[in-house]
């Protein structure tokens, strides 16, 4: 089942100073999440923040990708930083999606973010997230193109064709705040239907409790 997640920097803290720390985290979370099958369908590095979009393989899949990118780029920018202690936020906040209903429209959230936070005027810009690769601009074997994408299109140029013309509408205020408050919340983002089915084989809740009629 997909999953989406953030990473923020601790209070304080930006993740990236520089070009090169913003590299090498992206490497780090492609090379991470390859090292524990968590296929990586997108991702984007912040200054504050990284968030990604996977499936995977094992229910493990995300937590060691996550705490792998933070144990390999945490020691090295301190090193280079000339500084100690935490970098991150003490711990990642992710959900699961639907992919029928979600998973384009979490796609175009995460890679659109640069655009969201004033960073650049088109996403196409900005060097760091998979958004290039989705619209034939690049071409980065280490992702996983999800079966949704792959349903925009019979052809890569058809897929990357429509995905450019419709990746920005689907991108809202409304979008982005429920994936944000589900991705921070823990509760999956789906029908009612599709939360039911998924949720025997999730290792936590994926929804909140209903609340019982008051006795008395």
């Amino acid at each position: 089942m997909p999953q989406v997640a953030r990473q923020s920097a601790a209070k304080g803290m930006l993740l990236t100073q520089n070009e090169g720390d913003t590299e090498l985290l992206s490497r780090l979370i492609v090379e991470c999440a390859k090292s524990h099958q968590f296929s990586l369908h997108a991702f984007v590095v912040l200054q504050d923040e990284y968030r990604l979009l996977g499936s995977g393989a094992l229910a493990t899949s995300l937590p060691l990708t996550m705490q792998a990118v933070s144990r390999r780029y945490v020691a090295p920018y301190n090193k280079r930083s000339g500084r100690s202690g935490a970098l991150f936020a003490s711990r990642f906040r992710s959900t699961v999606i639907e992919p029928e209903t979600w998973l384009l429209k979490a796609m175009a959230v995460i890679e659109h973010a640069p655009v969201a936070k004033g960073l650049v005027a088109d996403a196409a810009h900005y060097p760091w997230s998979s958004y290039r690769h989705h619209v034939g601009l690049a071409t980065d074997m280490a992702l996983t193109d999800h079966r949704e994408y792959w349903r925009l299109g019979n052809t890569p140029f058809e897929r990357q064709r429509i995905y450019l013309a419709r990746s920005a509408a689907l991108v809202s205020i409304d979008a982005e705040t429920q994936l944000l408050a589900a991705i921070d919340t823990g509760w999956a983002l789906g029908s009612a239907e599709y939360i039911a089915r998924v949720s025997p084989s999730a290792s936590r809740r994926l929804a909140p409790s209903k609340r019982g009629r008051r006795v008395g």
